[in-house]
């Protein structure tokens, strides 16, 4: 409603909405181009403010000569006395000024004296930008005040002019040293500045020994002598010629560590974060400019030169830091101080040593300190933190990785494992397995997906730190109902988008996409063969201790298993996959879907296995294998099937397991078309039917029992959620019958003129 000439009056529907959003249109119009006009200010103040004088300026000289002339006219000579009266109190009162600009600097003094070390606060309290602003302010006053004693009335107009000019300069003056003041007294900016300094240091040292570097003559080896290395010799010679280059390098780094410090104790963790990426940023430069003059560690030789003295100096910074963080328990500066330390990993990752294939030291001895002081962490009861501490871990192993230095990361992975094992251990820090197992898994999907030719040592020490963590954890009570599976789920999931089996499953799609030849396709499947090697047996052994703990994560390893050996088999019939690839992918799959056949018939095993359904599992990895064209795992899965049918058969457990397991076997012999498979399946029923350990006649009468009722109500459904009579009842509906009632009369002879019941 609006009112037109206080008259209400109200609008159509569509034309209030055409002036809403014409009305938003024009907010957003006038948003977007203050935010353009603010960062081009802020791009361009400088050369802004510069034509803004230039033009002051030209303006002065264009109205000189006719501001002259109208002060030239004035008829009484008082008039020019009190002008210059007017500029002589000017420019008194811009020496008054410049006190205020003198004051700034005892403002700087003041904050800067409590709280900088000696060699900072004799920086800061000496900034030349300051105290050369304060003497032009007072050298524009005093010429100011100056022109007051011109005489001459020919130039009243420059007298005006530049009083007018000298006076504006004087307050832009003042404000410069009101915001160089706040900025030296500013913890961030004084950060800023110091690294300005450093940065400007370190580009004129690189340039001196880029133009050294060439001047060093270096004796030539002959040919047969020579070892081809990238290590640039002649920067190294000019730099031990200079050991003392570093000294700044390493009393900005200390520096920039008591700031963080500083910063901590007061809470400030804005200043403390600046502190530590100005220590990442410090080495990072550092790094540029040794280039390839830094040594690894090689085995059975000391080298003293592989010390560096700049590295050394950071990594023990951060351990005190580390350390005084603990003490207070603050937690957030403990979880910058890993994060650096990881960066700094990354940092040191970079370092180009003599030969590609050297070990990533220095990178190494970060991982150390980083994994030492999430370790002293451990014991104050911080989860959190510890939790923060190793998704670093993680980020560093990622690292090596990208380096393609995926052996450089055992460490890690054993040091994430054996955190990972302390959280299943103290029931109030379990969410650090979780964490823990989140890292392994994003690790093994790097791994896969590296650059390297053969990352295998990592891969199968990775693999054995998870299951060594899984088996921890599944010795532990499950306080509650899936407790286990809950913080195993990002490995061991098989419900979850994010757990490894769902991304092992994309990534087995994409690589069915690429063609034959397709060498990043086929580095990823050699890889991912190389994981596969030995599976079997690590598995195997959490398979068990699941079913003997009766833990509910039997559900999530039995399907891990199972849709595992599925991603082995497809990706092996990739048109990318080579030869030999394709044969141990089938041969690994083969070996994981069997250690299936390990779990124990006791009775009170059968009946909770039989309650996490295993049946449906196995079916559906056996009708997987048959539609890959994977026969042989297909025999494999199915004589595992059979066998369990038989030994668990033998119990009553309220499952009806016999009957339930041969349904299953009818519908997937039936799968075959030609009938030789059901053929098959009733020739060796009979034959283990003859067998002493075979199933009691009572178990074998309930069986049949089971098969004729499910005979009796085969019939095409349309909507069947149960993968066995879904089996049942897609193929033909009288050789399913017959098959079905065949093997009941070889099960109970006797009870083949029972009337049937319904099953379905």
């Amino acid at each position: 409603m609006v009112r037109f000439f206080g008259i209400p009056f109200s609008l159509p529907e569509k034309v209030r909405k055409a002036l809403v959003r014409r009305r938003l249109f024009f907010s957003h119009r006038a948003a977007m181009t203050v935010y353009w006009l603010s960062a081009r200010w802020q791009q361009h103040a400088s050369k802004i403010e510069s034509i803004v004088w230039a033009l002051a300026v030209v303006l002065s000289l264009l109205v000189w000569r006719p501001l002259q002339t109208w002060l030239g006219d004035l008829p009484d000579p008082a008039g020019a006395v009190a002008l210059r009266g007017l500029v002589s109190t000017i420019g008194a009162a811009m020496i008054g000024a410049t006190a205020i600009a003198a004051s700034f600097i005892l403002f700087a003094l003041q904050v800067n004296v409590e709280r900088l070390p000696h060699g900072l606060f004799r920086h800061f309290s000496s900034d030349r930008k300051l105290i050369a602003s304060v003497a032009a302010s007072l050298l524009l006053a005093i010429a100011g005040t100056a022109l007051s004693l011109v005489a001459d009335a020919g130039h009243l107009a420059t007298i005006v002019l530049v009083g007018i000019l000298a006076l504006l300069l004087n307050l832009r003056l003042l404000y410069f040293a009101y915001r160089r003041s706040l900025l030296l007294i500013d913890p961030i900016q004084q950060l800023e500045l110091i690294y300005s300094r450093m940065a400007r240091d370190l580009h004129r040292t690189s340039r001196r020994l880029d133009t050294m570097s060439t001047l060093v003559e270096l004796k030539q080896d002959p040919p047969a002598r020579r070892i081809e290395s990238k290590f640039d010799t002649r920067r190294a010679t000019v730099l031990q010629a200079n050991p003392n280059w570093t000294v700044g390098v390493k009393t900005t780094v200390g520096q920039a560590a008591a700031y963080a410090r500083r910063a901590g104790e007061h809470g400030d963790l804005e200043v403390s974060a600046a502190a530590l990426s100005m220590i990442i940023n410090l080495n990072a430069a550092y790094v540029q400019i040794k280039g390839r003059t830094f040594f690894s560690n090689q085995l059975l030789i000391d080298n003293p030169l592989v010390a560096d003295g700049v590295f050394s100096e950071t990594l023990e910074n951060l351990r005190r830091l580390s350390a005084v963080a603990l003490t207070r328990r603050d937690e957030l500066q403990l979880e910058q101080i890993f994060n650096t330390m990881a960066a700094l990993v990354n940092v040191l990752c970079q370092i180009g040593y003599a030969n590609d294939h050297d070990s990533k030291f220095h990178a190494l001895l970060a991982a150390g300190y980083l994994e030492s002081a999430i370790e002293a962490v451990l014991p104050s009861g911080l989860t959190d933190t510890v939790m923060r501490g190793l998704q670093a871990m993680g980020r560093s192993s990622s690292y090596f990785v990208q380096a393609s230095a995926s052996q450089e990361t055992v460490s890690l992975i054993k040091k994430i494992a054996a955190i990972g094992c302390f959280g299943a251990i103290k029931p109030d820090q379990k969410p650090i397995t979780l964490v823990a197992m989140e890292e392994l898994r994003d690790l093994t999907l790097k791994m896969l997906r590296s650059e390297e030719h053969d990352p295998g040592f990592a891969l199968r020490q990775l693999r054995e730190s998870v299951s060594s963590v899984a088996q921890t954890f599944l010795r532990m009570p499950d306080a509650i109902l899936g407790g286990h599976a809950t913080y195993l789920a990002p490995y061991y999931s098989v419900t979850t988008h994010t757990s490894l089996c769902s991304t092992l499953t994309q990534l087995g799609n994409a690589l069915a996409q690429r063609e034959a030849g397709d060498a990043l396709a086929s580095r990823v499947i050699d890889h991912l063969e190389i994981w596969a090697d030995g599976l079997s047996g690590s598995q195997k052994d959490l398979l068990l201790l699941s079913v003997e703990k009766r833990s509910p994560f039997f559900f999530d390893i039995a399907h891990w298993i199972a849709q595992v050996s599925e991603v082995l088999l497809f990706v092996a019939a990739a048109p990318a996959a080579r030869e030999h690839a394709r044969g141990e992918l089938r041969k690994h799959a083969r070996w994981l879907a069997s250690t299936l056949s390990w779990i124990p018939a006791d009775v009170e095993s059968v009946k909770f296995v039989e309650g996490w359904s295993h049946r449906g599992n196995m079916t559906d990895l056996a009708l997987r294998c048959r539609r890959l064209g994977e026969e042989e795992t297909y025999q494999a899965v199915e004589r595992i099937m059979f066998n369990w049918a038989l030994e668990a058969g033998k119990h009553h457990t309220g499952w009806d397991t016999l009957g339930q397991w041969l349904l299953a076997l009818a519908g997937l012999a039936l799968t075959s078309g030609d009938g030789k498979d059901a053929t098959m399946l009733k020739g060796r029923l009979s034959t283990k039917l003859t067998l002493a350990d075979a199933p009691s006649q009572k178990m074998r009468d309930r069986a049949a029992r089971c098969l004729r009722e499910a005979a009796n109500e085969v019939s095409q459904r349309e909507f069947e959620i149960d993968r066995v009579k879904q089996l049942l009842s897609s193929g033909d509906n009288a050789a399913t019958r017959l098959l079905l009632t065949e093997m009941a009369n070889i099960l109970s002879p006797g009870t083949k003129d029972e009337p049937a019941g319904s099953i379905f």
